[in-house]
């Protein structure tokens, strides 16, 4: 399950990359908002130029259209107004506008309600066309907290607790299990009308 919403910033030029910000929200998923910022310009032309890189912002509650039986705007979770509930299975889909083209990161504020043991998953598309086969499997992990504090047997030897579900709201960038850590998906995007959907996958 997965809730989402969006509170987010603009990156900064690093590396000659324009790191990206984009939030979104998952409970078997409850979203609030899609973040989306225009990643690095791989040109030679001046980078200066892309310091405060284009920003879109999308509000999950206005989404266009889905076949999600499970899907509902939720008032408030967390202190966090107006987020979108989202169930396993159904397509959800959002449009924007796009002022310039160019490589674009996605990032999501989530809040992964309790569920089972896995991670969520959801499909992403992008003009209704998965970009690669990674945004097949997009997953976005459950926050985990010790259960008790750490014990330790007779020998002095710690003993790993249970762990247990801590939801709360998370920020972070389209990635797969095959990714290494930090590392998120981009995409290109065409000036003009574009949209975005998830496609519930698991959880």
């Amino acid at each position: 399950n997965l809730v989402s919403n969006y509170n987010g910033s603009v990156g900064a030029l690093k590396s000659k990359f324009i790191k990206l910000l984009c939030v979104f929200v998952c409970v078997v998923m409850t979203m609030s908002s899609f973040l989306i910022i225009q990643h690095s310009k791989i040109f030679s032309e001046s980078i200066n130029k892309y310091a405060s890189p284009p920003v879109i912002v999308i509000n999950a509650k206005d989404f266009l259209s889905s076949s999600d039986n499970d899907i509902e705007i939720i008032e408030e979770l967390d202190s966090v107004k107006e987020s979108l509930y989202t169930g396993e299975s159904g397509i959800t889909k959002w449009t924007f506008e796009v002022e310039e083209k160019g490589y674009y990161n996605i990032f999501v504020r989530y809040f992964p309600v309790p569920g089972k043991t896995t991670s969520i998953e959801r499909s992403i598309y992008i003009n209704d066309t998965l970009p690669s086969i990674s945004f097949r499997n997009i997953v976005f992990k459950r926050i985990w907290t010790n259960k008790t504090e750490i014990q330790t047997d007779s020998r002095g030897n710690e003993l790993r607790p249970v762990q247990i579900e801590k939801p709360m709201w998370k920020e972070a960038g389209l990635q797969t299990s095959s990714l290494l850590h930090g590392t998120n998906l981009s995409v290109y995007l065409d000036k003009g009308t574009n949209n975005i959907a998830i496609e519930g996958i698991k959880e």
